[in-house]
């Protein structure tokens, strides 16, 4: 986040709705600013047109989604997992995040919870780790945490390897 602007609380707000467009929000009301992580950020409490809640926090550097939680509950499991990360990428891209790849997946509770990395030059970036949680029931984003992803996010570059795989292999102890 370094080298962003701050935003305004008026533009952290046209930011969070914009991220929720498609969520029929029908209250959005700053709580206050909290810090987390040492990044400082607008805290909001939302409700929805069929009065379910949604809590976010919207960094005040550039105006990012660091995390949100939509409680709306999922009582089935109508949608493939693969339906669901098509959701979690249209949602990340629509944060502006699109250098991302999903490495894990774990379904619980009619949600699956997918972890996205970075990927630099083939290599997957651990640390810039954003997890998002999708409804199995109606194939929405119900809950981001992009604390990593922002924490770490940097411009990077790689040596190429200075071995191959296979000789790599070879070094390794079969015990």
């Amino acid at each position: 986040l370094k080298g962003l602007k701050e935003v305004s609380k008026m533009d952290a707000e046209k930011q969070l709705k914009s991220y929720f467009n498609g969520y029929a929000l029908s209250e959005v009301n700053l709580m206050g600013e909290v810090t987390s992580a040492n990044i400082e950020c607008y805290d909001f409490d939302c409700k929805t047109e069929d009065g379910t809640m949604l809590t976010a926090q919207i960094s005040k550097l550039g105006g990012k989604l660091m995390l949100f939680n939509y409680f709306k509950e999922c009582n089935e499991d109508k949608i493939d997992d693969e339906t669901c990360q098509q959701k979690a990428q249209e949602f990340l891209k629509n944060m502006g995040v699109n250098n991302v790849k999903a490495v894990w997946k774990s379904d619980s509770l009619n949600t699956v919870t997918f972890n996205y990395c970075s990927v630099v030059d083939g290599v997957i970036c651990y640390s810039d780790l954003i997890k998002v949680n999708v409804c199995k029931e109606r194939g929405v984003v119900s809950g981001i945490e992009a604390t990593s992803y922002y924490l770490n996010n940097t411009e990077r570059s790689f040596n190429k390897p200075q071995i191959s795989v296979e000789e790599a292999k070879q070094k390794v102890n079969g015990n």
